[in-house]
């Protein structure tokens, strides 16, 4: 996955969170964008295929845009991970991946169904062939 790549799965999750803040994701966004979001009726802002969020400067949104795209860096941050990490090989935790072992503990995390990432920490058990 290139460093620009965003994910369907994480459009849907950061369009939750555009939502929750007031901004509507349009049904069908210019050609040249991946994503518009609109409040008041008008576009407030859209996201690129280079992952950049584009804005009016005298937008009365803009500290809102502004948490939004800091919000997107961080998400887009975990989903880039997610993509690049290894499922875990045990019993029952597959659809796992593995984010970070250190000693006998480990990080991992799995998408959901509504495209979000659910974020577990767990021992491996003595043999290692399972976790708690």
């Amino acid at each position: 996955m290139s460093d620009y790549t965003v994910s369907n799965e994480l459009l849907q999750a950061f369009s939750r969170k555009a939502e929750s803040k007031g901004f509507i994701p349009a049904e069908h966004p210019q050609a040249t964008r991946l994503a518009e979001y609109h409040k008041d009726g008008e576009c407030s802002f859209y996201l690129m295929p280079d992952s950049e969020i584009r804005h009016k400067v005298d937008t009365p949104f803009r500290t809102e845009i502004l948490d939004l795209a800091k919000t997107f860096i961080e998400m887009k941050g975990a989903y880039d991970i997610f993509a690049r990490a290894a499922p875990l090989p045990l019993d029952g935790v597959l659809n796992f991946r593995l984010f970070s072992e250190h000693g006998n503990y480990l990080m991992a995390a799995r998408l959901e169904k509504d495209s979000s990432l659910h974020y577990v920490t767990w021992q491996y058990d003595y043999d290692r062939q399972g976790v708690t």
